[in-house]
């Protein structure tokens, strides 16, 4: 008989990883547990909605052969890299800095991204196809940005801080852009880097467009794009930059407009003013139009050619009369 202070012998590690319900298919033991839920993401943090997912998807597909650090970033470098006719569909722009150095950065190509989800995926096909038929394949672009803040976000110098610009088409059916699968991601640059460009969001901004409308070197969708889904499939598809989705501060940064600290809030509209403005009480034709007035029908909307005259206009100002600068840039509420 043991003594009182005698202790029996540990359990092997597979006997406990049976006794606790870990191991659902230990050899030479049909009654093992299956694994429960709660056990799993205990050694490494992750969200209640993150492993719903990974399981999911491991019930659907079963587990991948390898499952390393390495091998996925293998495979995530050669599903960048994939080629298709618009080129590899992560590629890379030149940025100039506000010190007129250049600045690599990484955006995923939509053409060809669009190209090889339609090729690669029945379902992303069939949803394209009939989109493309459904609107005579003259689509709309919408674009959204926002800034991600990974970890404390009420750090000042949380470095971790990233712009993220995404798009969709606007012409999916509603209950598709409700699913953020339908909203692309098209770039992520750190915060940071952001600041260093010149112009700083409005360079970034303006670099992801000219990967729709890439005229006179590269494809245009304004002029028509033969877009190869798969299946032999083709669609001459058209399109056109129909609506930016973002805050105040964002659309501030994205257009170089003052924003609430300018007469004019609005970059697309000539005749409205904020509500608070003194010229509305001067206006004896009533042209002018308060921003808090919901009668659309007085808006007068800016052209290409009325944007381009007010922006020469500030140059000219910036150049021969720099002290007037400040209060034109407030009436047009645009930087020079």
């Amino acid at each position: 008989m043991a003594s009182s202070g005698s202790r029996d012998p540990p359990k092997p590690k597979r006997q406990l990883l049976i006794d606790f319900g870990c191991e659902s298919n230990v050899a030479g033991n049909p009654k093992a547990k299956r694994p429960r839920l709660i056990d799993f993401g205990r050694e490494s943090h992750v969200t209640d909605n993150a492993l719903m997912k990974v399981l999911h998807k491991v019930r659907e597909e079963g587990l991948p052969d390898a499952l390393s650090r390495s091998t996925r970033s293998r495979q995530r470098q050669s599903t960048a890299h994939q080629d298709t006719a618009f080129g590899p569909i992560v590629q890379s722009v030149i940025a100039e800095t506000s010190e007129g150095q250049p600045m690599e950065v990484h955006m995923q190509h939509p053409l060809a991204f669009l190209s090889a989800a339609a090729q690669q995926s029945a379902s992303f096909r069939e949803l394209l196809s009939t989109t493309l038929d459904k609107h005579a394949n003259e689509l709309r672009i919408a674009i959204y940005s926002d800034e991600v803040t990974p970890g404390q976000t009420i750090n000042d110098r949380n470095d971790r801080k990233v712009q993220a610009l995404y798009w969709t088409f606007c012409d999916y059916p509603l209950e598709v852009l409700l699913n953020e699968d339908a909203w692309f991601t098209m770039c992520v640059m750190r915060s940071s880097q952001v600041a260093q460009l010149e112009g700083g969001l409005s360079q970034l901004f303006t670099l992801c467009l000219r990967m729709f409308f890439g005229r006179p070197s590269n494809a245009d969708l304004r002029d028509g794009v033969l877009m190869d889904i798969g299946l032999g499939a083709q669609h001459l598809m058209f399109a056109n930059a129909a609506v930016m989705i973002q805050d105040a501060a964002a659309h501030k940064e994205c257009t170089c407009m003052k924003g609430a600290a300018g007469n004019k809030p609005c970059v697309l509209c000539v005749n409205v003013v904020r509500h608070k403005c003194k010229w509305l009480q001067s206006d004896p034709n009533n042209w002018l139009v308060s921003s808090a007035s919901t009668d659309i029908d007085k808006f007068i909307l800016n052209t290409d050619a009325s944007i381009d005259a007010i922006l020469h206009r500030l140059q000219d100002v910036a150049r021969n009369a720099p002290g007037e600068l400040e209060q034109l840039e407030m009436e047009h509420g645009t930087h020079g």
